[in-house]
């Protein structure tokens, strides 16, 4: 909504706050995914779910945090142009969900 209230200035910082929080988002779950799928490399699923912090976890529990990493992997990719392909339209939120809180 518009307000007269607000200057300039106000309008720049509130956009110039909105893009390096999503800069420092997609940088920190970017490096997430590296270090998971560094982790995780050349590993069977079976042998993931083995693993200390997999503990008590399902399939569904590491197909929910492959999906949600991918999903990060693809915005930074997108973001940064290392991915010339358009994202596809979907609601990425749904594998987001699970995580939230």
């Amino acid at each position: 909504m518009y307000s007269a209230d607000l200057t300039w200035n106000d309008w720049s910082f509130l956009n110039s706050r909105g893009v390096n929080d999503l800069i420092a988002v997609l940088d920190r779950n970017y490096f997430s995914y590296k270090k998971f799928y560094a982790y995780t490399y050349g590993l069977t699923d079976g042998q993931i779910l083995a693993l200390p912090f997999m503990a008590g976890k399902a399939q569904a529990d590491l197909d929910a945090i492959r999906n949600s990493f991918n999903v990060f992997l693809m915005f930074y990719q997108s973001y940064f142009g290392t991915n010339s392909v358009a994202l596809p339209v979907y609601d990425y939120s749904a594998y987001q969900m699970k995580f939230e809180g």
